[in-house]
This record gives C-alpha cells, sequence and structure tokens, in this order.
C-alpha cells in the first residue's frame, strides 16, 4: 500500500519509520528537512518511483532525476545508511 505522510516530527517520524518497517511504500514531506531522518537508501526509493510517476504523466523531471542520480552515488558510496547530511560527503568530497 502506498502512504504519503505528511510532517516528521517526534511522534510522525517514529510513525513513519514503523510504516516503511511493516512495507509500506511511503512518501514523506516535512518542511524542516533536518527533521527528516530517513536513510538515503529510503530516499533513493521514493525518489525513483515519484521519477516513474512523474514521468509516465508527462511531468518534466530533470530536477528529479539529477536529485536520483545524486542519492544513486551516495549509495554506491556506502552512505546509503545514512540521512540527508551524508549528501555533502557526495556533493563536496574535498571536505
Amino acid at each position: 500500500m502506498k502512504v504519503a505522510f505528511l510532517g516528521t516530527g517526534l511522534m510522525g517520524g517514529l510513525m513513519a519509520q514503523r510504516l516503511i518497517y511493516k512495507g509500506f511504500e511511503l512518501r514523506i514531506w516535512n518542511r524542516t528537512v533536518s527533521n527528516t531522518k530517513f536513510s538515503l537508501r529510503n530516499l533513493l526509493k521514493d525518489a525513483s518511483l515519484a521519477l516513474h510517476a512523474f514521468s509516465e504523466s508527462g511531468v518534466n523531471t530533470i530536477a528529479l532525476e539529477a536529485v536520483q542520480k545524486l542519492l544513486t552515488q551516495s549509495v554506491k558510496s556506502n552512505l546509503g545508511d545514512l540521512d540527508y547530511a551524508a549528501l555533502y560527503n557526495v556533493v563536496f568530497p574535498e571536505r
């Protein structure tokens, strides 16, 4: 089952993680990026599913394709179990 989840604060984050654990496909939105503590591997799955859905509807997906490539590189760099902060290691590897 596909579920959209809005808000990943203290309670929402725990609820969303439980749904992921139970095998639900989640689409997550939160106004504060730092509160979305989901692994890059899960974000790649979401980006890939969204890219597939949007490309079938004729929506321009150039930006989402770039995000998918960045997440794919992150997972290939063994950062898949980390959260958003790990993206800086991919975007700025020299830091």
